[in-house]
């Protein structure tokens, strides 16, 4: 694998990343907000979807960003 596909991939991964410390991000503040705002002993919602979600995206980029070349085993 050529140096510039390694930081093309690498590019690709980083932004994968960052997007999904932003789905998490964004699952863990609106749970947070959902928990504020009910009542003593009542009901909020735990986005657990996109906690998972954008777990699952920064582990596969991670994976990509640590081995570039599994991109092309794959295809």
């Amino acid at each position: 694998m050529l140096a510039t596909e390694i930081r093309a991939v690498r590019e690709t991964a980083k932004a994968e990343m960052v997007k999904g410390i932003i789905w998490m991000t964004a699952g863990g503040l609106i749970t947070g907000v959902t928990y504020l705002s009910a009542d003593t002993g009542g009901s909020y919602f735990v986005f657990w979807g996109a906690i998972a979600y954008g777990a699952f995206r920064v582990l596969r980029a991670s994976y990509y960003w640590l081995r570039p070349q599994a991109l092309r085993q794959q295809g």
